[in-house]
């Protein structure tokens, strides 16, 4: 699984997260359980992907297999020249764009723990926030004992994390909108926990709300620490605050998030490598030497006709490219993140890296590390690395997926 994979696939799973907490827990008053949530669904959107369960894959390989060598007809053959790649693919240009933004995201919070390293060494008149540990209220607020109970909520509670965790999400998911509405939501379970807390010390609610709107105006807190006077949240804030306690039977609804998981550990389990597959099918069948000899004999009479034809490119470098048949790709050469086949012909002592060989015939001492070979004739001496080391190789060895 390849970086974007993995990314794709964890982005489809923050999404699925977050729409679960939308449609049925974001208006509960448990907040306590909405941050779990919402923290917990974050981090398993990223370690689903990663694991995979052997019951599920063992669903979707298949027992049968059927013994099959693929013939290439010499009459299809044209001529290609192999070259070396130096274009700069669309695939680059967004990866190039998606690091780029990921680093400016990065040097933007960098700056902002700068700016608050700067706000907490100064105690500036109305400002009431905490970050971690470190809490600071002006003692001249109105009510500054109820100020400093809601701060103190976000130190003991380590609210704080939360926040760095996300705004790490960010950078890595830019892109993605929903991580956005994600570090939105997780703020609002944190001034929701708070202000429950801070109402409990014995303030009457309608006053709490109005010691809300009476210091809103004109204050632009760091977006790192949590800050009392957080006007972009004011208006749930108190429409929370006067919300009636979620009914116990609500909590089943946290439940309904264990089908959740379930299903999609079976989505990335289903999703099998092709190393994998092989490795599993490749221990059931024998090949018998009447077998391997048809498989030599028609590969000999294959690489002959090109030869005589001259199509052989010696020592060729060739990344990030399709190569389609029928084509011979001379001895010595180099192929790097591409995909090759059906009906291509790999000269003596190729090295193939992070490739995926289809239908296709690797000769003799080649090199083949963490590529993806299936229903492919492979020649004598090769050597594997990677996931790929346990294939048994021969004189022409069939391998069928």
């Amino acid at each position: 699984m390849n970086w974007w994979h993995y990314l794709i696939l964890a982005n489809l799973y923050l999404a699925l997260f977050y729409g679960f907490y939308l449609l049925l827990l974001r208006k509960e008053t448990y907040f306590m359980l909405n941050r779990v949530y919402l923290v917990s669904a974050a981090i398993l959107s990223f370690f689903i992907p990663m694991i995979q369960s052997e019951w599920v894959k063992n669903l979707f390989i298949t027992q049968k297999v059927q013994q099959t060598i693929y013939y290439i007809d010499p009459g299809f053959i044209y001529q290609v020249s192999p070259q070396n790649n130096t274009d700069f693919t669309v695939a680059q240009l967004f990866t190039s764009l998606y690091w780029l933004v990921a680093m400016l995201l990065f040097a933007r919070l960098f700056y902002r723990f700068f700016v608050l390293s700067r706000l907490i060494q100064q105690n500036e008149s109305g400002r009431a926030y905490s970050f971690f540990g470190q809490i600071r209220v002006d003692v001249t607020l109105p009510q500054y004992e109820v100020v400093y109970q809601h701060e103190a909520v976000h130190a003991r509670h380590l609210h704080s994390a939360d926040v760095l965790l996300f705004e790490m999400l960010t950078i890595l998911n830019w892109f993605n909108p929903v991580i956005y509405f994600y570090r939105k939501a997780i703020k609002y379970n944190h001034e929701f926990m708070a202000d429950k807390s801070a109402v409990s010390f014995g303030v009457d609610k309608s006053d709490y709300a109005m010691l809300l709107l009476s210091q809103q105006m004109g204050v632009q807190p760091n977006t790192l620490v949590n800050s009392f006077f957080n006007q972009s949240l004011l208006k749930q804030r108190i429409l929370m605050l006067h919300k009636n306690p979620s009914k116990r039977i609500a909590l089943l609804k946290y439940g309904l998030s264990a089908p959740l998981f379930g299903l999609m550990l079976i989505f990335t389990s289903a999703t099998i490598s092709k190393e994998q597959t092989i490795l599993n099918i490749s221990e059931k069948i024998k090949l018998n030497y009447g077998l391997r000899f048809t498989a030599f004999q028609q590969v000999g009479k294959y690489l002959e006709y090109i030869k005589d034809q001259n199509l052989v490119s010696k020592s060729a470098k060739i990344t990030n490219s399709v190569i389609i048949p029928p084509v011979y790709i001379g001895d010595n050469a180099e192929i790097n993140n591409s995909v090759v086949g059906p009906h291509v012909s790999i000269g003596n002592g190729t090295k193939v890296t992070d490739s995926i060989v289809k239908k296709s015939i690797v000769q003799e001492k080649a090199t083949i590390k963490n590529a993806n070979i299936s229903n492919s004739m492979l020649g004598n001496s090769a050597t594997f690395e990677g996931r790929s080391a346990d294939l048994s190789v021969g004189d022409f060895n069939v391998i069928i997926q």
